[in-house]
């Protein structure tokens, strides 16, 4: 009922500390710098003992209806008094059949920290310590609690907001009843020793803002992407009670506290006022709780289930566009196949993670990726190829029997030495024309790691093509010019097709507060540089338009001369007669759309 000393609060939401900042900013892909321990010098790792928490009780009790306890674990270096707004619109919640007790702990993120990243039995030591004691002191003022605290504690809930997900391996997994995550995600970043969201042993929901420009939408979209074949085997209203993903529209990272926006770590201020959003939070929040008390029935959480399926609809719908653009499915239809055999399932459920589910971190050395991100790439590269073909064939000419082949690269080395290539194949209806072009998806970061919070993570596209003169001159037709198609026509194309498929929210978003993407034609760079390594590793670049309203896109390009040679496919001819050019991809501009022109 009290609160132990002073409670650790930022000036601005998560802000972290210098040391915590640049250990976020070294890490790779989920690996952080080992942590020197006690017996080599550094912090000891005993936990202090755990501050008094927060408890307060459900301002209007319901007689008869079932009681349970939520138990919140702020994010980095907030305290307690930073959610004092959720505490309030927790206390005044009436719609769910439920009486709700709360209680916030304090976190001791200084001393967590100083241990290190990769300290992960003593952070649960800390926070298992902190939610055992809230629950004692919330027994001691008088909650029920059904259940045992080293077992099982049937109606005892924990939020997790921002970093404190890196405490859901400990007791809020294995002894809580459920977990709301709050602007955080089970995905491997911050929690990673629990990488699959899909795989939990308790309920667990997933609540974001549209607008968090830390957590960042299109990162809490691939964990729907992850959990969404479970609907399809356990039907829509089960998967809702589980598994349910709320995005509250115009909310931001920081309104799950405080509302002090950071700004520095990406974080887009928002339009509605805090009460608001927390009173959205709590009422959802209310409805989990009311829905997997384990004295709630079908019958007595109706209205509480309706809300969460109607929730995980809306936010599935919205995130949709932007995954089946990754080549990740729709969860939106996997919501609404109602139940399937699982083996109906297997390969949908493959493609949500895949590949992923190993642990390799630097995809970008590393010859696995997902498979729909691949297929997705080829078929970006085999129609780039098509038009470039198009740009430079004699007016007239048929290409329609014209094979394209694609081979996606995730290693640099062997994209460095491919080149693309012509040559006639037989074919048991004949010979054929091939050109076989080459991409290689470049990630400026990759899932699982903290880089996800600032950069987009969907890839952009280097692909190597033929220019079609080079095919004409195979085929010993005249008329062939050194038309090409450039990086600045597929961005264009791509970003409008991104913007037709596009939800109306984020579009209106980008629209009312965000930069617009214009395309400056492609910079021929091939008198500049050395080696072809050189335009590989030549990052796009972005400038403010002139209008104060937009952003211009800028691509490297790489052109070299088309000659009368014998072949294409091998000597000088695998040089000549190419055009390479960088591209955004669909996922990427998508991602533009939903946060990044608004974050920039």
């Amino acid at each position: 009922m009290q609160q132990g000393g002073p409670a650790p609060s930022a000036d601005k939401a998560g802000e972290m500390p210098a040391p915590v900042k640049a250990q976020l900013q070294q890490q790779k892909g989920g690996a952080l710098p080992p942590q020197t321990s006690a017996a080599e010098g550094g912090p000891p790792s005993s936990a202090p003992p755990p501050r008094p928490a927060i408890i307060q009780a459900q301002a209007q009790q319901r007689e008869g209806a079932p009681t349970a306890l939520i138990v919140l674990l702020p994010g980095a270096l907030l305290g307690p008094k930073d959610y004092e707004a959720l505490l309030a619109s927790i206390k005044n919640q009436s719609s769910a059949g439920v009486n709700l007790w709360a209680a916030v702990t304090t976190v001791d993120w200084q001393h967590i920290t100083t241990l290190g990243f990769d300290k992960t039995e003593a952070w649960l030591e800390h926070s298992d310590a902190l939610v055992r004691a809230a629950v004692a002191e919330a027994v001691e003022a008088g909650f029920p609690l059904a259940g045992r605290p080293e077992v099982r504690m049937e109606n005892v809930f924990v939020a997790l907001h921002s970093l404190a997900s890196s405490f859901y391996p400990g007791v809020p997994m294995k002894n809580c009843a459920g977990t709301v995550l709050l602007g955080a995600t089970i995905d491997g970043t911050t929690c990673a020793a629990v990488p699959d969201a899909a795989s939990l042993p308790r309920s667990v929901m997933h609540i974001v803002g549209a607008l968090d420009g830390q957590l960042r939408l299109p990162r809490a979209a691939w964990v729907a992407a992850h959990i969404a074949p479970l609907a399809a085997q356990v039907g829509p209203r089960h998967f809702a009670q589980v598994r349910p993903f709320a995005i509250i529209p115009g909310m931001n990272h920081a309104q799950f506290s405080n509302g002090v926006v950071n700004s520095a770590r990406g974080d887009v201020p928002s339009n509605v006022p805090l009460e608001t959003q927390t009173d959205a939070v709590a009422g959802l929040i209310a409805a989990f709780v009311a829905a997997n008390h384990p004295e709630a029935t079908e019958e007595s959480a109706r209205h509480e289930l309706d809300q969460l399926l109607q929730a995980t609809t809306a936010s599935f719908d919205l995130l949709t566009p932007f995954l089946e653009a990754a080549g990740r499915g729709s969860p939106a239809t996997l919501l609404a196949a109602g139940s399937a055999e699982p083996a109906a399932v297997a390969e949908v459920e493959a493609r949500a993670f895949g590949a992923e589910r190993l642990s390799f971190f630097v995809p970008n050395r590393n010859s696995f990726s997902h498979v729909g991100e691949l297929e997705a790439a080829e078929r970006f590269a085999r129609a780039a190829q098509r038009r470039m073909l198009a740009a430079g064939m004699p007016a007239g000419a048929d290409l329609s029997g014209v094979r394209i082949a694609v081979t996606s690269h995730t290693q640099m080395d062997t994209f460095i030495f491919s080149q693309p290539t012509v040559f006639q194949t037989e074919t048991p209806a004949g010979k054929q024309w091939v050109v076989h072009a080459h991409v290689f998806l470049f990630w400026e970061c990759y899932q699982p790691g903290n880089d996800s919070m600032f950069k987009p993570q969907s890839p952009q596209y280097v692909i190597k093509m033929k220019k079609g003169a080079a095919l004409a001159l195979s085929m010993g037709l005249e008329g062939g010019t050194g038309g090409v198609v450039t990086g600045a026509e597929l961005n264009e194309a791509t970003y409008q097709e991104a913007l037709a498929a596009a939800p109306q929210l984020f579009k209106e978003t980008l629209h009312t507060r965000g930069k617009q993407l214009k395309f400056n034609p492609d910079r021929d760079v091939s008198k500049e540089i050395e080696t072809p390594v050189d335009w590989i590793t030549m990052p796009p670049s972005f400038e403010p338009g002139d209008d104060g309203q937009s952003v211009l896109l800028t691509c490297p390009a790489v052109d070299t001369p088309t000659a009368p040679l014998p072949a294409f496919d091998r000597g000088p001819g695998r040089i000549a007669g190419n055009h390479y050019v960088k591209a955004c991809s669909p996922a990427w501009m998508h991602e533009w759309i939903m946060i990044e022109g608004v974050r920039r």
